[in-house]
């Protein structure tokens, strides 16, 4: 994949599309080249040409351009996200995902294996964006790797298990590669042909429940949506992230996704959990565009 500027060189075929009909990430990419960034048109690579402006939903497409769109997805996430993922909405229609400066960092923090946290107000996109990309890597790009989500309550984990059926359900059926074997219930789904499953779990009661759960994920990729709200989370957290090292390190030997992305409404300092976030993610750096270059 393109991710910094001297990789363009590795994609002798890749252009700039200017021409997608996804426009919010035409204005992503401009409004980088404004703050200066050299490293600006990533959002926008397409590495086979052929492919601009064909619809990838069109029932006319030929088995060529079908395999060319295949090859696209598994060497481009940008395309994955700019041209196939459609959300739920409250319509008919599905959502396009639409690129902000948010989401677009916390991406390219994952593919560079760096600890994410992305704190965003409700209802502006912060799920349904891990949440595509959990999709992208359980059903294009991953290859026998486990997601591991962790949030408060068995309320919430439904409504992210929803909005993954729902994200999946528009994806054309000639990029998928799924059975009827695969799971597909309210707390774990899978991707039999690729090996890959998303398994959950919800906060405990006690320390040591906290505990246990954290210790079960063993996963290269794992994601803690609404920690400050989640009872024990650090608890949860510490025994989770050990549990995970070595499935990390596999997946870095053999070339597949894997990080950590903590996702969150702001919680309250003066609790124990949301303390404990907050000294988490306040820890690390501050994202900053200057990054990209």
């Amino acid at each position: 994949m393109i991710l910094f500027e001297h990789q363009w060189r590795d994609y002798p075929t890749a252009i700039v599309d200017m021409k997608t009909t996804n426009e919010s990430f035409i204005r992503m990419a401009r409004l980088y080249k404004a703050m200066g960034v050299r490293n600006h048109a990533w959002p926008l690579a397409l590495v086979h040409p052929q492919l601009q402006g064909v619809n990838p939903f069109s029932p006319d497409l030929t088995d060529m351009e079908k395999v060319l769109i295949r090859l696209e997805c598994d060497m481009n996430p940008w395309y994955v996200y700019r041209e196939i993922l459609r959300l739920p909405g409250s319509g008919i229609e599905p959502i396009r995902y639409k690129a902000n400066r948010g989401n677009l960092a916390m991406m390219f923090c994952y593919y560079n294996h760096v600890d994410c946290a992305l704190i965003q107000p409700r209802q502006t996109g912060k799920s349904g964006s891990t949440d595509c990309l959990w999709i992208d890597t359980m059903d294009i790009r991953a290859n026998n790797t486990v997601i591991y989500l962790i949030t408060k309550d068995a309320q919430l984990r439904q409504a992210n298990i929803e909005r993954l059926k729902g994200i999946r359900s528009y994806i054309p059926d000639y990029l998928l590669t799924l059975t009827r074997d695969d799971t597909d219930n309210q707390q774990e789904l899978s991707n039999k042909y690729r090996g890959n499953r998303f398994r959950t779990g919800v906060g405990r009661s006690s320390e040591s429940s906290a505990n246990n759960l954290g210790r079960g994920m063993t996963a290269a990729n794992f994601h803690n949506d609404e920690g400050p709200f989640t009872p024990w989370i650090g608890v949860t957290l510490e025994a989770a992230l050990a549990s995970g090292t070595t499935a990390r390190l596999q997946a870095a030997a053999s070339g597949q996704p894997y990080g950590n992305i903590f996702t969150t409404t702001a919680g309250k300092k003066d609790s124990r959990d949301g303390r404990y976030m907050y000294n988490l993610i306040h820890s690390g750096g501050m994202w900053n565009e200057a990054y990209l270059d």
